[in-house]
């Protein structure tokens, strides 16, 4: 098991149970990187910025998760099938991919939760896709192998920068497809990542968070020492 070390800590909890949705309350995953990055043409922040925003803050005033745990077919096939998914990819890669709870980074109120982990230099990201997507995951790149789609891109950077991996091994699997069809992969090198211009933009975000949750409860306080706390 993946254990604890300078960069992060380790909740040992399965997966969207009781304990690892509390674990990630008020703290930055790598499942909503792209709502902390999303932006408009013009720049400002996007409605799911703004929306992940206030759902962090309300997770810290209230100590208690907000993520919608609503799911689509297609979302809850690839809950599913997670667990043969990952199988098959590691035995088709010869890797032995260890399976870490949430890993919570020490320094800020950010985390993850890998697929797998390979070593600590690898960092796994699995994905069950509608076949339709698969399909065009492999014709765009001529192949079974290619990059990370775009649409995982800022996942796989924050995967990245919370593990301190030096590669992320992205995979897309369907066991709908022929035997020799059902496994596209792509490698992302942490050097190629543009880190360090997540690590800043991820952690303005956060101390932003942080920084209005306390204005709010400062709020608060000078409201009960006025008298109209309830």
């Amino acid at each position: 098991m993946t254990r604890s070390n300078e960069r992060y800590t380790v909740l040992d909890a399965p997966q969207r149970s009781p304990e690892w949705r509390q674990s990630r309350a008020g703290v930055a995953t790598a499942s909503r990187a792209v709502d902390i990055l999303g932006r408009l043409k013009t720049g400002l922040p996007n409605q799911a910025h703004q929306d992940y925003y206030t759902q962090l803050i309300v997770e810290i005033l209230t100590g208690e998760p907000q993520d919608d745990i609503w799911q689509t077919v297609h979302q809850k096939r690839g809950l599913d099938c997670e667990q043969f998914a990952i199988r098959d990819v590691a035995l088709s890669t010869g890797w032995d991919i260890d399976r870490p709870g949430f890993l919570m980074m020490r320094d800020c109120a950010a985390g993850c939760s890998p697929d797998g982990m390979v070593g600590t230099d690898t960092v796994v990201e699995v994905k069950v896709l509608k076949s339709t997507n698969h399909m065009k995951l492999i014709r765009d790149a001529g192949g079974l192998r290619g990059n990370v789609p775009v649409a995982y891109l800022p996942q796989a950077r924050h995967l990245l920068w919370v593990t301190g991996a030096d590669a992320l091994e992205f995979a897309a699997w369907d066991d709908r497809f022929p035997e020799g069809l059902r496994i596209y992969r792509a490698t992302l090198l942490a050097r190629d990542a543009g880190l360090p211009e997540y690590d800043s933009a991820v952690r303005t975000f956060i101390d932003s968070v942080a920084a209005e949750a306390a204005r709010l409860m400062d709020m608060s306080d000078n409201l009960e020492v006025s008298g109209y706390g309830i």
